[in-house]
């Protein structure tokens, strides 16, 4: 995978976490605050301008990508088989959620669906680590389910508490700013992945 493949995957992995970032946070705010303007506008913009660099860099990188035919078959056949297991865990997550807010609603434990979710979504994020060569999200996995783990216990209205969401949001926003890390539109191709550009 070259440079420019690696920057556009990094990219949508950021648009990911931004938009699940900002419904989070959304969730939040509305918990904390009701339907505040200021506060609202606020998260909205912040979210359009992370979206707007993310979906920037992920349309600069995809239109350099480059290299032999070779390669490129290559390159897709990876990136068919990391779709497939994308695939794969995000449907093995979203069955794992409807299943055990099922099992919490039948049992009166509505109040734990946020932790529930929160940390599912970080499991999530372990196995999608090996599948995109990534470490940064096996830190993302445990940063949520760190939070799923401590929240309930330390926030005034225990696992129902607003901070699960703030805190969801804020891990995912910080994600996608660290997944645009070096997909600064006009970074010099590192050398080692350098190929040379068809016509």
């Amino acid at each position: 995978m070259n440079h420019h493949e690696q920057q556009s995957g990094r990219a949508i992995g950021a648009i990911f976490f931004t938009i699940f970032g900002s419904a989070w946070l959304a969730g939040w705010a509305l918990a904390s605050f009701g339907t505040a303007p200021a506060v609202l506008l606020a998260l909205a913009l912040a979210g359009a301008a992370l979206l707007y660099r993310a979906v920037h860099i992920f349309r600069w990188h995809r239109r350099r990508v480059a290299g032999a035919a070779s390669e490129r078959a290559k390159a897709n056949a990876a990136r068919r088989s990391m779709l497939r297991q994308f695939y794969l865990v995000n449907a093995v997550q979203w069955l794992g959620l409807v299943m055990l807010i099922s099992v919490l609603r039948n049992t009166g434990h509505r109040e734990w669906e946020q932790v529930a979710i929160i940390g599912v979504v970080g499991l999530h994020f372990l196995p999608l680590a090996r599948t995109f060569h990534t470490r940064a999200h096996v830190i993302t996995g445990l940063a949520l389910l760190l939070l799923a783990g401590l929240y309930p216990l330390l926030a005034p209205a225990g696992p129902a508490d607003a901070v699960g969401a703030l805190g969801a949001g804020l891990i995912l926003w910080a994600s996608a700013v660290w997944a645009l890390r070096g997909g600064t539109i006009g970074t010099a191709v590192p050398a080692s992945n350098r190929v040379v550009q068809s016509s």
